[in-house]
């Protein structure tokens, strides 16, 4: 480790104008911001390589057409036409500050967009844009080597992804990789796509892997989607159309060919992909093959947005294949957010519907409702609508929540310009109740789930802040066991250069779950490094606790923890810039020791040892 460390050292002399690298730990936050899950256990793989490919390649809004800002997933369809708006009438937006007065922004929505957008101006005052743009490509490898017990062997698995883009023209994207105990070198999965961006009528032609999310998700959301605790001010979902897939191995996305249209305020978008070709083509199998057919067409309001959605999924084991339609619309009225979106089943005539606002009662407080009716035996299988997450097929419900800022501003230490500060107090409450339709579970005459998020932070000081968040669930239909408890809290010192942290979690279901862990690290210009150490003590699966852990940028590792043990980690990086090219390399050792009763009564000991390397170059 001197020897790496010596290394390093030595670069930084020579190099002396190295950026700083910057771990995707550290944008948790504005993830966070953005997605409006609570916690980024919540998110998966494929939803944080999203964010992840736009910290790498930002997004250059200044000339983004419409349509490309929204498939980022980054802007509402009014976000969208209202940046495109500000720039013909006044010019580039040249900074966040600038952002935040452009209508449907704000301070705290420009700041979350911070890691994941451009202000690039290719344009002089009075002259014509120039759009010439430069190709940026990246390759990214990683490999990863574990032990498991105390054995001698280890096993490996690699992963290798490259992105080729020029802004406003073209984009491709292929990965893949290989799982731990895979034979050979081949790659188990992968993913590619292409995409090419035109002008005049035809917006978008996209070949391979691609997402589809319209709407609120009702109808067609490939993908990830969240439960109904979501931030007070995320309780609508910012649908991105059709955009191509950045990550390793694309799981959740269609595999087909998709395009986009616009004629003035209407767009249309259509895909036809082909099931089950991914899986035949990974394998090399034989395996069913079906065409799924989708369309949409939009029209854009001076304050919002409509569309209509239709697709066929083809038949499966348990049903023939079925149609499904759907409308939605979004307004904004001055900052209030309108929005709502239903769906029918064409075959069962089976009905679903989602509606909600979301209101600025003031400067410092937000207000969010929602309510649910999906009709049991309503099938969507892509769906990723607000749900309960209860696996009833049909519920009635409803969701509020509300966010308040108050006390003085703070400024934070080792942060300079806007977005500096923050105020010293941020709570948040959310609160959902659904009852289930069709089955009864049973001994229930009322399945009833209801479930409250409450969030709290808190700036003591320039450098230091506490949070807590607790979550509570209760089902009258769960047993002996109806109420699920779950407390966190988190202490946080940061001043640039040194940060800490450490947490306490209790939850408590069948059992009482308790873990608890410590980090420290320091970053500097251009390199960081990072370890944490945490116990935990966890009788019953059913009390797991996720931990969301650093990892390379791009990875995404939230292990369960189960049992009595402990673990260690170590993160480090460092990240180079020359003249024409960028590189950075990261390194991630892990280990964890536990044990357990299994159900026959055997003590059970598990020891898990890994190793992880990853190389990013950009050029």
């Amino acid at each position: 480790m001197r020897k790496v460390l010596f290394a390093v050292s030595l670069i930084s002399l020579i190099f002396p104008d190295l950026a700083m690298a910057d771990p995707d730990y550290e944008y948790s936050y504005y993830i966070l911001r953005l997605s409006g899950a609570s916690d980024m256990s919540e998110l998966d793989a494929g939803e944080v390589s999203r964010y992840m490919y736009y910290i790498r390649h930002p997004l250059e809004i200044n000339t983004a057409s419409v349509n490309r800002l929204i498939e980022s997933g980054l802007f509402s369809g009014y976000q969208a036409a209202s940046i495109v708006n500000y720039i013909k009438c006044s010019g580039d937006v040249l900074s966040v500050k600038e952002l935040a007065a452009v209508d449907g922004f704000g301070a705290e929505k420009s700041l979350a967009l911070m890691p994941f957008i451009s202000f690039k101006s290719y344009s002089m005052p009075g002259s014509r844009p120039d759009t010439a743009r430069r190709i940026d490509n990246s390759v990214t490898s990683r490999y990863s080597l574990r032990r498991i017990g105390s054995s001698s062997s280890y096993e490996g698995k690699y992963s290798l992804k490259a992105d080729c883009l020029s802004a406003g023209k073209f984009e491709f994207s292929a990965g893949g990789g290989s799982s731990y105990g895979d034979p050979g070198v081949i790659p188990s999965s992968y993913t590619f796509s292409a995409a090419v961006y035109g002008r005049s009528h035809i917006d978008k032609f996209v070949m391979g892997d691609f997402n589809a999310r319209f709407g609120q998700g009702i109808a067609l959301w490939s993908g990830f989607s969240l439960s109904s605790l979501y931030e007070p001010g995320n309780f609508y979902r910012k649908a991105s159309g059709i955009s191509p897939v950045h990550s390793f191995s694309g799981t959740g996305s269609f595999r087909g060919v998709a395009s986009d249209y616009s004629f003035g305020n209407f767009s249309i978008s259509s895909f036809l992909a082909v099931n089950g070709l991914k899986k035949r083509m990974e394998s090399g199998k034989r395996c069913p093959l079906s065409l799924i057919p989708a369309l949409n067409t939009g029209y854009l309001l001076k304050n919002g947005i409509i569309s209509v959605t239709g697709y066929y999924y083809p038949q499966t084991k348990s049903s023939g294949g079925k149609g499904l339609v759907s409308a939605d619309f979004r307004y904004s009225i001055k900052g209030k957010e309108i929005y709502s979106e239903a769906a029918l089943q064409l075959a069962t005539f089976c009905p679903a519907i989602i509606a909600g606002c979301v209101v600025p009662l003031n400067g410092k407080t937000e207000l969010g409702l929602m309510a649910r009716y999906y009709v049991s035996g309503f099938e969507s299988p892509f769906s990723g609508s607000f749900r309960s997450g209860s696996g009833n097929s049909g519920e009635i419900a409803c969701s509020a929540g509300i966010s308040r800022y108050s006390g003085e501003w703070i400024d934070l230490k080792g942060r300079d310009g806007f977005g500096q500060s923050v105020q010293k107090n941020i709570f948040s409450i959310t609160a959902d109740a659904a009852v289930y339709s069709g089955k009864q579970p049973p001994g229930s005459n009322v399945p009833l789930q209801c479930k409250i998020l409450l969030k709290d932070s808190f700036q003591m000081a320039s450098s230091f802040s506490w949070k807590i968040r607790m979550t509570e669930r209760f089902r009258t239909y769960d047993g002996n066991h109806k109420f699920r408890t779950d407390l966190r809290s988190d202490c946080i010192y940061s001043d640039g250069k040194w940060s800490a942290a450490c947490r306490g979690n209790i939850l408590h279901f069948d059992g009482t779950g308790l873990l608890a862990y410590t980090d420290c690290g320091y970053s500097f210009r251009h390199i960081f490094v990072y370890g944490r150490y945490g116990l935990f003590k966890i009788e019953h699966w059913s009390d797991r606790i996720y931990v969301y852990e650093r990892d390379a940028p791009g990875s995404f590792n939230v292990p369960a923890r189960y049992g009595r043990g402990f673990w260690l980690s170590f993160v480090g990086g460092c990240k180079l810039r020359f003249p024409k090219y960028t590189t950075s390399l990261y390194l991630r050792l892990a280990h964890t020791e536990s044990s357990r009763i299994s159900n026959k009564n055997a003590f059970v000991r598990s020891v898990n040892t890994e190793l992880k390397l990853q190389c990013y170059v950009g050029f």
